[in-house]
């Protein structure tokens, strides 16, 4: 019966890609620009009502947004659609299936409009710029991008006698003891409190950890990692040397924000985007943001999609569409609207000048929550962009979670696993 509900799901995913950009280039006299996307919820109308404000101001336009459901979804429609040609205007994508599309010659280079009006990228974050380079030119532009940010119950380490947010890997797992220890916390929060909490497959964490070790994850060229290295050794311990000190424990998915609301954790890692859904389920405590602890360095990477224009749709691609979807990336990521996506999303603004509009610095003046994200743009990096990164992030994320999950492991072997299967993967074997 599974196989064949798995069946009928794949059918209806081709039934989609052939069917789904079937309509007209023109409505009305409006050029239509299709979006297909994966924001869900209090995002999707966020940014269902950014679109039908430029909707308002460009009346020659008409941008349609199609919601996906998730991420997953979204990824699977837009490779059957490329099978037979099918594709959106533009998209949300990750770097990786960006490079395949690249790959297959389906991406309208954004390189070349920018060029054409000779505009000007120097207010744009630079990291923002350089996770949409490819083959040496800009293919993609940021569109949701969210920072890791450390979430702290004030009330809790007030309980405890920590006078501040940790700011080193030392004092991060100092806190992590404490929290767990303290007979008033224990007393006064739900018995027995620990220190932090994490998601068992957390390559995210891994990955900020090895870069504030002073590690790499690959060499430039995205063709050789370095996950067996001293910096991914004092990385992988800390994780463990947390959960065998009984100072945290392992969870599933985001349940860690669910155990943190719930003041069963003290601290713990997540995104800026986690900020909206754990106000949503309601804070009951004193909270803060705060930038993630280093060691040798400071380092925060980014995560999300980015927005790519396609070119082999007749009936969703052609020249007018193209500059049409152009137009509306333009619109999306200028000052005003990237600060007001930024305030109502908590992903992050993508120009500099956008902190200094007044709606900004309002904003951080009334939630300071906000700051400790922003703050980390200037060191932010990203993932490696390489197609098969993809593949290699789940097989670190299944591989951690062995490690994490067994009684005594040998940090050596399992890092010597993770270097040896993701190398494979770079170099295609």
């Amino acid at each position: 019966m599974k196989k064949y509900f798995n069946l009928i799901f794949v059918v209806a995913i081709v039934l989609f890609a052939i069917t789904g950009c079937g309509g007209n280039p023109e409505e009305d006299g409006k050029t239509v620009v299709t979006f297909w996307h994966a924001m869900g919820g209090q995002l999707e109308t966020t940014l269902t009502n950014m679109i039908d404000q430029f909707n308002k101001e460009n009346p020659d336009i008409l941008v349609k947004p199609q919601c996906m459901g998730n991420y997953q979804t979204l990824s699977q429609k837009l490779m059957a659609a490329s099978q037979v040609g099918n594709n959106p205007t533009i998209a949300q994508a990750y770097e990786a299936w960006t490079q395949n599309f690249i790959d297959a010659g389906i991406v309208e280079p954004i390189q070349s409009y920018i060029d054409k009006e000779k505009m000007d990228l120097t207010d744009f974050y630079s990291v923002m710029i350089d996770n949409n380079i490819f083959n040496d030119k800009i293919y993609s532009f940021p569109f949701n991008k969210s920072m890791p940010v450390l979430y702290v119950n004030m009330d809790m380490l007030k309980t405890a006698g920590i006078k501040k947010i940790p700011e080193t890997h030392d004092e991060l797992m100092k806190a992590y003891e404490i929290l767990s220890t303290n007979k008033a916390v224990q007393t006064m929060y739900a018995n027995p409190v620990k220190g932090t909490a994490f998601s068992a497959r957390d390559a995210w964490n891994f990955f900020c950890l090895l870069q504030q070790n002073g590690g790499k994850l690959t060499n430039k060229n995205e063709t050789e990692a370095y996950l067996n290295s001293e910096p991914s050794k004092k990385s992988l311990k800390f994780m463990l040397d947390t959960i065998k000190n009984d100072y945290g424990y392992l969870t599933q998915g985001y349940e860690h924000q669910t155990e943190f609301l719930a003041k069963k954790v003290g601290i713990i890692m997540s995104s800026s985007v986690s900020k909206s859904y754990m106000e949503n389920d309601k804070v009951t405590f004193n909270w803060a943001s705060a930038p993630l602890t280093h060691n040798k360095t400071k380092s925060a990477i980014l995560s999300g999609t980015n927005v790519l224009i396609f070119n082999n749709n007749p009936k969703t691609c052609n020249e007018k569409q193209k500059e049409a979807g152009w137009k509306f990336i333009k619109w999306f990521t200028d000052r005003d609207q990237t600060a007001h996506w930024s305030i109502e999303t908590n992903y992050m603004p993508v120009r500099k000048s956008s902190l200094k509009t007044e709606i900004m610095i309002a904003n951080i003046a009334k939630d300071p929550l906000i700051k400790a994200a922003l703050d980390q743009l200037p060191i932010a990096t990203f993932e490696p962009k390489s197609s098969k990164w993809f593949q290699c992030r789940q097989v670190i994320g299944e591989i951690l979670e062995e490690c994490l999950t067994e009684k005594n492991p040998e940090i050596n072997k399992y890092l010597e696993k993770i270097d040896t299967t993701v190398n494979s993967i770079l170099k295609g074997e």
